[in-house]
């Protein structure tokens, strides 16, 4: 089977509002998303029910979210628990 690979460039995504505006446009975010990451984990964990066959990339890894480490480890956590729960990998590159 083959999967649909997401990729998220570490070099534009430089902060939490950088990722909130890539993932809204790459994910089809709805427009009632209110930029929080609760919204944002509830809204790809019912993204990735559908599309379960996905792997999410993240390129420049070492440049994502580099100034704001608590949003990083957010999200690598939402990451983790999509992956458990739903199986769709996340790779850091």
């Amino acid at each position: 089977m083959k999967k649909t690979a997401y990729i998220l460039d570490g070099n534009s995504c430089k902060t939490k509002q950088d990722v909130f505006d890539i993932c809204k446009e790459l994910f089809e975010f709805p427009t009632y998303f209110s930029e929080n990451w609760d919204g944002f984990e509830e809204i790809l964990y019912d993204y990735f029910e559908v599309q379960n066959d996905s792997i999410v990339i993240i390129e420049s890894s070492s440049k994502f979210l580099e100034e704001e480490q608590e949003s990083k480890s957010i999200i690598v956590s939402i990451l983790k628990n999509i992956e458990e729960n739903l199986g769709v990998k996340s790779y850091f590159c």
